[in-house]
C-alpha cells in the first residue's frame, strides 16, 4: 500500500511540476487534478473517464489543458468523478 501511495506522490509530483509554478491554486480529485492559473483560468489533467476535466469529451489527458468557456475562476474542488469550479 504504501508504494503505490508513494508512485502516486511522485507522479502527481511529476504532472504538476511546472502547473505550479503558474498557479495559485491546486486541486485533485480521485485520479485527476485541477489548477487556477495567476490568470483566474482552470486547467485539468488526468483521468477523464466521466467528464470530469470540464473539456466536453472523456479522453484522459497526461498534460494540462485548459477548460474552455470557464475564467475568473477564485476556488476549485475535486471529487472522485466530479470537479467544481466557483467563479
Amino acid at each position: 500500500m504504501h508504494v503505490r501511495i508513494i508512485a502516486l506522490v511522485i507522479l502527481f509530483a511529476s504532472l504538476v511540476g511546472s502547473a505550479h509554478a503558474a498557479s495559485k491554486t491546486l486541486a485533485a480529485g480521485g485520479y485527476h487534478t485541477l489548477a487556477i492559473k495567476s490568470d483566474g483560468s482552470l486547467w485539468g489533467w488526468g483521468y477523464n473517464g466521466n467528464g470530469q476535466l470540464g473539456d466536453g469529451g472523456t479522453t484522459n489527458r497526461l498534460t494540462q489543458g485548459p477548460v474552455s468557456g470557464l475564467t475568473g475562476v477564485v476556488a476549485i474542488a475535486g471529487g472522485a468523478n466530479h470537479s467544481l469550479a466557483l467563479k
